[in-house]
């Protein structure tokens, strides 16, 4: 019988489960020897199969759309020094492809959440606008879709805004699932600086950033009453939460 272990073995994905409001997708491919090749499919071809040939062993797939500004390396996607993430889209699949070919079909899935935060103005010195930054150990995703790992960083200044009568700064970010739980935030205002262990309360709520988060994340802090509110349906919803800080 012929060898045929050094042959390249067929991928075939069907991409027909992709929505079209994803305009396109990068299909990246990691193969065993730590090669990276990325291909670009329009939604005009997703009614199609995508088919490539590819080194037979132990092979990532990462299917992704909206990855807007993140930019790849030879370990994964990530998101720029300085910014947030997208509202990026994934599937991946991790195989050791042994025989001549492997089919997958794409379920592409929103893989990030919006954190929304508005901060109480009491306890603040008002002469300032806060400043708050968000910053972890997760930065991106590898292309098996375990979150990498890297300096994450994003700085903004809040917005000042009324909710029912009462004065609050606000301010919204985008993440991805965390390798820890270890997003912290810091609020810069009038020369005084507050660090809250965020995803340790979030944890405490029922909030695990480690993994998908099918809606968005809703955060109230006041430090007058020394307490955080978390919601997962907007700040009124009747899930919320009050935590002590």
């Amino acid at each position: 019988m012929e060898d045929r272990s050094g042959c390249p073995a067929l991928l075939r994905l069907d991409l027909a489960d992709i929505p079209d409001s994803i305009g396109q997708v990068i299909v990246a491919i990691a193969d065993r020897n730590g090669n990276v090749r990325k291909d670009t499919v329009d939604k005009s071809a997703y009614m199609q199969i995508y088919e490539t040939g590819i080194p037979r062993g132990n092979t990532s797939v990462a299917v992704l759309g909206n990855t807007g500004e993140m930019y790849f390396d030879n370990s994964g996607i990530m998101i720029p020094t300085g910014s947030d993430a997208e509202d990026i889209h994934t599937w991946f699949v991790s195989e050791n492809i042994a025989g001549e070919s492997y089919s997958g079909r794409v379920s592409i899935c929103r893989d990030n959440t919006v954190l929304h935060i508005r901060i109480a103005h009491a306890g603040y010195n008002l002469e300032g606008t806060p400043v708050v930054s968000l910053s972890s150990s997760s930065r991106g995703y590898r292309f098996n879709g375990i979150p990498a790992s890297g300096v994450f960083l994003y700085v903004a200044e809040t917005v000042p805004a009324h909710f029912q009568g009462s004065p609050f700064y606000c301010l919204s970010v985008r993440l991805l699932r965390l390798k820890e739980n270890d997003l912290t935030m810091k609020i810069s205002c009038g020369g005084d600086d507050t660090e809250i262990d965020l995803s340790g309360l979030l944890l405490k709520a029922g909030i695990d950033l480690r993994l998908t988060q099918k809606e968005d994340i809703y955060v109230t802090i006041d430090t007058a009453r020394a307490v955080l509110g978390i919601s997962v349906g907007e700040w009124t919803d009747n899930g919320h939460v009050e935590i002590e800080l």
